[in-house]
């Protein structure tokens, strides 16, 4: 009787250990399926600048933003800028900036990356900033745009619109 009670512990015990492995097994791949970073192969790898290379051998990982991770970062710092930032009605801008920047998104998937790029130099760039320039800051039209939708200086999105510009004029070039 004894042996079957201890051979019954051993079985619980095994078992109920099992399943917490499994359990932080299924945990650790879930946490890292939710890593969202372009790792390239090596052979796809940007090369390294020989100018900032000191020669000596080093594993770096090169993580760079998506032009969809750029894109959720405009719209969250769209939805975070102060109203009084924005021409009235300033809810309505922010909403209608946002639905634009949804759609550029939507042109990305769909892999329309010149009608992207247009369309964040000639109708969303303008509005945020004032400015009419491409991802260079050279200028188109006569380089103002006379109505922006953006009043404070403060709220710089000039930078955040020239990276995705970039990414989208050079995206068959970088991956």
């Amino acid at each position: 009787m004894r042996k079957h009670i201890a051979l019954l512990c051993f079985g619980l015990i095994f078992i109920v250990s099992s399943n917490i492995v499994g359990a932080l097994i299924i945990f650790d791949i879930n946490s890292h399926r939710n890593v969202d970073s372009n790792i390239l192969p090596i052979d796809q790898s940007p090369l390294v600048d020989e100018e900032h290379n000191s020669g000596e051998t080093s594993i770096a990982t090169i993580v760079e933003p998506t032009i969809y991770e750029l894109i959720d970062d405009l719209i969250e710092k769209i939805q975070d800028s102060l109203e009084e930032c924005w021409r009235k009605p300033a809810g309505n801008r922010k909403n209608t900036m946002i639905n634009k920047l949804t759609t550029l998104k939507d042109m990305v998937s769909l892999n329309n990356l010149e009608g992207a790029y247009d369309k964040l130099l000639h109708d969303i760039k303008p509005k945020l900033t004032g400015l009419k320039t491409d991802e260079n800051e050279e200028e188109w039209g006569n380089g103002t745009f006379k109505n922006p939708w953006v009043i404070c200086d403060d709220l710089d999105f000039q930078i955040d619109c020239n990276e995705i510009l970039y990414l989208l004029k050079n995206f068959n070039q970088l991956y």
